[in-house]
């Protein structure tokens, strides 16, 4: 494993464990996500100014809000890392009301706050075309559309496809991929984040299908559920792929032998999700460009990096409730 990749695993173990000593009482699944979070832009954790955050969401925010939900560990730390997290808390829970108006309360509209507030667009245009996006979605599929695929919406609301042209790309993509997967809501996901993609819709999954088969066949078996999502970022990211395998596969047997990972803890799936991240946000800061990626598979770096934290957002929530029904069957 190179240098500058081995540091940001190390980077990301002590973040979680620092994360994990600090809120003992979190689900286990959120002290990854956490970590990832400030691993991705190759910092350390401030456990007081976290701490600060966490009060400061329970302090802005009402006692059965979405914000003291499942995301609250994400968005505490999202708020951390930037300069005035009173304003930018204050301008999420502005975005959350409005968004009450146009959808259900869930844990998900959380995530769909802390993306339109990092977008530099109209916020009530945002809004409007997250919500049509979301209506398409569902008159196509409404028995696979919930509230789960709002982030999604809202992801491909800040690019520049049209609501219409952006259906027609995730349903192309559906379709081509639902043969390969079991869970349609987990290819549903992908197929949002494919529609990203500027590729035709047979290069773009044959892209995802070949990615998904070559971790494969060196033993790195990507989830089929929640994980989903983040494949199709990880395929059609720009980088030499037989060495950007490679880097993952790494990563994947790093994170293995790290407390937390085996086991007992996340799982091998969402374990080699997190291998994927990583690998990719190590990609991204050694490119020449800085951030470069490839311009004909993402419409911008902003795109792929939002993509990132959403499909994390929507997999932790995805796990969570997972992990809930198995210690609670009916």
């Amino acid at each position: 494993m190179k240098d500058s990749l081995q540091g940001r695993c190390k980077l990301f173990i002590e973040n979680k464990d620092a994360i994990q000593s600090a809120l003992r009482w979190e689900n286990a699944f959120l002290y990854p996500l956490a970590a990832s979070i400030y691993t991705s832009k190759n910092q350390m954790v401030d456990i007081e100014k976290l701490h600060f955050c966490c009060e400061l969401i329970k302090k802005k925010t009402g006692l059965f809000s979405g914000f003291r939900g499942i995301a609250k560990l994400a968005i505490a730390s999202s708020l951390a890392l930037s300069d005035n997290p009173e304003e930018k808390l204050e301008d999420m829970i502005q975005i959350y009301e409005r968004l009450k108006q146009e959808f259900f309360s869930s844990s998900y509209l959380p995530a769909v706050c802390v993306l339109l507030s990092d977008c530099r667009k109209e916020t009530e245009d945002m809004i409007k075309k997250t919500k049509l996006i979301y209506d398409l979605m569902k008159k196509e599929h409404p028995f696979l559309t919930s509230a789960e695929d709002s982030p999604f919406a809202a992801l491909i609301a800040i690019s520049d496809l049209s609501p219409e042209d952006a259906l027609q790309e995730m349903e192309s993509c559906y379709q081509i991929l639902r043969p390969y997967f079991f869970f349609c809501n987990s290819v549903q996901s992908l197929s949002h984040i494919l529609a990203l993609s500027n590729l035709s819709a047979k290069e773009k999954c044959d892209r995802t299908l070949q990615f998904f088969e070559q971790l494969k066949s060196r033993g790195c078996r990507y989830g089929t559920g929640y994980e989903l999502a983040t494949l199709g970022i990880l395929a059609l990211f720009d980088s030499p792929e037989q060495l950007f395998l490679d880097d993952i596969c790494s990563v994947e047997t790093y994170l293995s032998k790290q407390r937390g990972f085996g086991f007992f803890g996340v799982g091998s799936k969402q374990r080699l999700m997190y291998a994927g991240i990583l690998a990719m946000s190590d990609e991204i800061e050694t490119l020449s460009s800085g951030m470069a990626i490839r311009t004909a598979a993402m419409n911008s770096v902003i795109s792929i990096v939002v993509a990132e934290q959403i499909a994390l957002c929507t997999a932790t929530a995805a796990s969570i409730t997972a992990a809930k029904a198995s210690q609670n069957p009916s």
